[in-house]
């Protein structure tokens, strides 16, 4: 078998994707909610409206640190209490719980 030299190394035909630590994006934050771990995009936390749907806030990106852990704060709260309701909702129709309250 040849050897191959560094100079002679091709680069590899994939690149790197966009969660692989190694290639220097960091796309993924991690923060402490009532001591789990949560992993947020760079698009930001889910919002649970009053009807059920998700929504993302758009400028999330744009936002700063202090404004996203308020925004942060809120949004748990607000979720929590909206699929609470949610949940109420559908122990009337005789469905299953909701999956989200089963740890809260």
């Amino acid at each position: 078998m040849a050897s191959t030299s560094s100079s002679e190394k091709h680069p590899l035909a994939i690149e790197a994707g966009r969660n692989d630590p190694d290639n220097g994006h960091d796309d993924v934050v991690t923060i402490d909610v009532d001591g789990t771990p949560v992993k947020l995009d760079k698009l930001g936390p889910m919002i649970i409206n009053s009807d059920g749907t998700i929504s993302r806030i758009t400028t999330w990106t744009e936002m700063s640190e202090i404004e996203r852990n308020r925004a942060l704060r809120l949004m748990v709260k607000r979720n929590l209490v909206r699929l609470r309701k949610l949940d109420r909702e559908h122990k009337n129709d005789g469905q299953d719980r909701v999956s989200a309250l089963e740890d809260a």
